[in-house]
Order: structure tokens, then C-alpha cells, then sequence
């Protein structure tokens, strides 16, 4: 393993691309978005959502690009550079501070996907009824050890992959990821229009 360049850049606008979308499209959009949306409104959240997201996330998204691009440090050093004088760089240590909660979340989150992914292999879930999987979440989640160790686990595969840089860790692994969340996404979806009454 060698630490992360400060200067190392994207191999590809693809890889970029890619990489970009997987810190926007998470394991919400799957899990917990659509739930979401349904309790909120459906249509009319949803729209509320976009406009939000067009009005608001995605100038402050490109905002952030522009200012990274041409700084080519990182989010405290960027705001500093362009605002000496100025507290701004006290958003860029936000962004940390909000990256180390989301990491919290999403690692235990992580680990209930190898979790469920070693039960899947098993053979464990195939059997079961839709009524009984409320019952494995609660006995998977109620396991500390095991929530644990999966977690653990989630954690240094991250870290394998962050150590490794961005052109040999991150791009590779959202070229390999990326694609198949995207056909994950497809799957579920021919399945969700194969249920009952989803016409």
C-alpha cells in the first residue's frame, strides 16, 4: 500500500464520472429513498426533491468542483486559499466532520449487506417468507459480535481501497461497483413490475 498522492488525478472522465456518482447514489437511494417517498407524498415529494436537488445541491456540487479543480488542495486548504482572511475554511472542515458521520452510518449499514450477502450464498433467505425477513433483520441487528465483526470487515475493505489512491483504488473499484449497481437496480426493478397489482 502507498499513501494517496495530493496530486494524483483521475485516469479517465468515466472513472471520474463514476466515482462522483457513487458518492451521490448510495444505499439510500435503494433502501431508503423510496420508502421515503412514499410516506411523504409520492409524486409531490418527489418533485420537491428534484427542485431541491437542481436549486440547491447541484450549484453547491459544482462549486465545489470548481474550486478543488483549481486549487488542487484539499477542502480546508481550498477555502483558505481563495478566502485567507475569511472563516470559510470552516466549511470545508464541515465536510469532513459530516464525511466521518456518514462513514458511522453507512459502515454499520455496510456490514448488514455482508451479513445478508454470506446468508444469500447459504442459502439462508431463499426459503424464507416475505412475513419472516423482519424477524432476521432484528436477530441479525440484536447481534453485536456479529454486527461488529461485519462492520470491521466493511471498514478495511474501505480502507484497502482509499490506501490504494484514486487512479488504482477508487477509480478501479467504481468502475467494477458502479455497473453493477446500476444492473442491481434493474433487477429490482423488472422485479418490483413482476409483483402483484404493480401494474
Amino acid at each position: 500500500m502507498t499513501l494517496v498522492n495530493k496530486h494524483e488525478h483521475f485516469d479517465s472522465r468515466l472513472g471520474f464520472i463514476l466515482a462522483s456518482a457513487g458518492s451521490a447514489i448510495g444505499l439510500g437511494a435503494l433502501w431508503e429513498f423510496p420508502y421515503m417517498t412514499g410516506q411523504a407524498g409520492g409524486g409531490a415529494f418527489f418533485i420537491t426533491f428534484l427542485m431541491f436537488t437542481f436549486l440547491v445541491g447541484l450549484p453547491i456540487l459544482l462549486s465545489e468542483y470548481i474550486i478543488g479543480r483549481s486549487t488542487q488542495k484539499d477542502a480546508i486548504r481550498s477555502f483558505k486559499h481563495y478566502s485567507p482572511k475569511k472563516p470559510w475554511h470552516v466549511v470545508g472542515r464541515w465536510g469532513i466532520v459530516g464525511s466521518i458521520i456518514l462513514l458511522s452510518f453507512y459502515s454499520v449499514v455496510g456490514g448488514w449487506i455482508i451479513i445478508y450477502l454470506f446468508k444469500t450464498i447459504s442459502g439462508e433467505l431463499g426459503s424464507l417468507k416475505s412475513s419472516e425477513f423482519g424477524k432476521v433483520f432484528a436477530n441479525t441487528s440484536a447481534n453485536p459480535l456479529l454486527a461488529l465483526g461485519a462492520q470491521i470487515i466493511f471498514l478495511l475493505v474501505t480502507i484497502l481501497v482509499v490506501a490504494r489512491g484514486i487512479r488504482h483504488g477508487i477509480e478501479k473499484a467504481s468502475k467494477v461497483l458502479m455497473p453493477t449497481l446500476f444492473f442491481l437496480l434493474i433487477m429490482v426493478m423488472i422485479n418490483l413490475l413482476l409483483l402483484d397489482g404493480a401494474m
